[in-house]
């Protein structure tokens, strides 16, 4: 199966700003989790809370690593830190979970530091991710699912084929309140990441 690190770099023809390795629980990941596990807007459209300490962010960084080895959310599940390239610092994580071999389907997940959010890594790191989903690992349907008020989210799937398929009612629940979630999802056939290419080489020439 194809690196991930090369995909970005194969598919356009813009510099990848981003790497992905495997998750490692390592003080130094720890360390860059925390920095931006702790920041409360990271957790607008989340259910949980900002990690109080670094061993928080070790236990929740080490249960990621334990969805790989005994999955997750009803199937498989695969992960990558995201890393800045220039500074070898990890912004994020990002993967597929609830993989499933038959339907030839998964749901997305990602996390990524507010401080990277408006420079278009996020963006990179879905066209590296999606790409990779269609393309090397041959799923039929990629799904996801966010907080309904989450538009960046939403909009940004939107440009890859992504469908909204319906409201998932009181999906989330804060501590206070419940929350409608919406489901997306984008079939092979109706893939494609032209449009995401485009609005990052524009966003690139702006910032």
């Amino acid at each position: 199966m194809k690196n991930i690190n090369n995909v970005f770099s194969s598919k356009t023809n813009l510099s990848p700003l981003l790497r992905f390795e495997k998750l490692e629980l390592s003080n130094k990941r720890v360390e860059e989790m925390y920095s931006y596990s702790k920041i409360n807007d990271f957790y607008k459209f989340l259910e949980t809370s900002p990690h109080v300490n670094k061993l928080e962010t070790k236990n929740y960084l080490k249960s990621l690593i334990t969805r790989e080895k005994e999955g997750s959310h009803g199937g498989k599940s695969i992960y990558w830190s995201i890393i800045d390239k220039k500074t070898d610092i990890m912004i994020g994580t990002i993967g597929f979970v609830a993989i499933s071999d038959k339907q030839k389907s998964s749901c997305t997940t990602m996390g990524i530091s507010n401080n990277f959010r408006g420079s278009g890594r996020a963006l990179e790191a879905m066209i590296t991710l999606l790409e990779y989903g269609f393309t090397h690992m041959n799923f039929h349907r990629i799904w996801a699912i966010t907080h309904h008020e989450n538009k960046p989210v939403i909009l940004s799937h939107k440009l890859f084929g992504f469908k909204e398929e319906g409201i998932l009612r009181d999906y989330y629940y804060d501590g206070k309140n419940y929350i409608n979630a919406n489901l997306l999802a984008c079939l092979g056939n109706d893939y494609t990441c032209r449009k995401a290419i485009n609005t990052l080489a524009l966003l690139r020439k702006l910032i």
